[in-house]
């Protein structure tokens, strides 16, 4: 008896990208339903398989297949079978994805100070920088206010261009 793999389209395979406690990724979870008969070529940018070549980054095709309407809570089961079952917990887990698009400043400072009524300290500020991947070197350099406003913003982050920007998966609570 033959055998069937079904191809799943490359838009339809999920990578789950474990990280290090530096933030360097460790392993690439590549949810295919078993079939690792994929270019990687289809799967990654060259940038991105040269990076892994580099860091020594392991990739792992995995048997199980992630759809798009799975819950968290399914994710994560998936995740832990595929990292196994003794070596994280299921409230371990933190996962966001990264999508790209032009920051809505103004909004985003609104939003953070809960219109002016919280201080946007230099932690705050940090971790928004962080978060749409400004260089970390950048952000030692800053000089320590007790609270900065839109206008200092302004000067550390260019919203004329598209970021790629850290959004958490699961519930948000407003």
């Amino acid at each position: 008896m033959e055998s069937s793999e079904i191809n799943i389209p490359p838009n339809e395979i999920f990578k789950i990208f474990n990280l290090d406690s530096n933030g360097a990724v460790k392993t690439i979870y590549i949810f295919c339903g078993g079939n690792s008969a994929y270019n990687l070529n289809e799967l990654f940018s060259e940038i991105e398989l040269t990076e892994f070549k580099v860091n020594n980054t392991q990739l792992i095709f995995s048997k199980q297949q992630i759809h798009k309407d799975d819950s968290i809570r399914i994710l994560k089961k998936k995740i832990i079978q595929e990292f196994g079952i003794d070596t994280i917990s299921y409230n371990e887990i933190y996962m966001f994805s990264i999508i790209e698009e032009k920051i809505k400043l103004y909004l985003a400072y609104q939003e953070i100070t809960n219109n002016e009524h919280i201080k946007l300290d230099h932690n705050m500020l940090g971790q928004l920088l962080l978060n749409v991947n400004v260089n970390a070197d950048l952000i030692d350099t800053i000089e320590k206010k007790a609270n900065y406003n839109y206008d200092d913003l302004m000067k550390y982050i260019n919203t004329d261009v598209s970021h790629k920007i850290k959004i958490s998966l699961g519930q948000r609570f407003t």
